[in-house]
């Protein structure tokens, strides 16, 4: 596997187009759903997008934001790029919490937020008639002391100059 990283937004807005709407394309099957004043993560193996992630509804001042994604293979997660994404929001941006939502019914992707330190708040109805919303939240002191976090951080201090696309 020969995974790269490509960061789209502001300064990126092609390569942003492309993630947003890939992530929207998968999440809710139109691609229409660009996320407007946000950045964007995305994953590649192989030439083909395999994971993004959009960074969106930014506040600076309440160190918040959210972030959706999508991914079509899990192994991208993990060493330099679970490291990239959560150091962005944390490290970057300085946010004390980030929030990350789904459906009820996305059982596989409960127990990956779960095992990164995300704790649950369930809002009834709130993906549909049938499906709960649930919102996902992370604070800075979570994302430090959760051990994948840690051993993410630790390979990044240990390859400082890998690079992406």
């Amino acid at each position: 596997m020969s995974f790269q990283y490509a960061w789209g937004g502001p300064n990126e807005p092609v390569i942003h187009e492309a993630i947003s709407r890939w992530v929207s394309n998968q999440s809710f099957g139109v691609d229409d759903n660009v996320w407007q004043d946000s950045t964007s993560y995305g994953v590649i193996n192989g030439g083909k997008p395999v994971a993004g992630i959009v960074f969106h509804d930014w506040k600076p001042s309440a160190g918040t934001i959210q972030y959706s994604g999508a991914a079509i293979d899990r192994n991208w997660l993990r060493g330099p790029f679970l490291h990239n994404m959560f150091s962005y929001m944390f490290d970057d941006l300085g946010c004390q919490m980030v929030i990350t939502g789904n459906s009820s019914e996305n059982t596989g992707l409960h127990r990956i937020l779960a095992r990164l330190g995300h704790e649950k708040n369930v809002i009834k109805r709130g993906w549909g008639r049938h499906v709960d919303l649930y919102l996902w939240t992370l604070t800075r002191e979570q994302w430090v002391e959760n051990d994948i976090m840690q051993r993410s951080r630790g390979w990044a201090k240990e390859n400082p100059h890998v690079e992406g696309t």
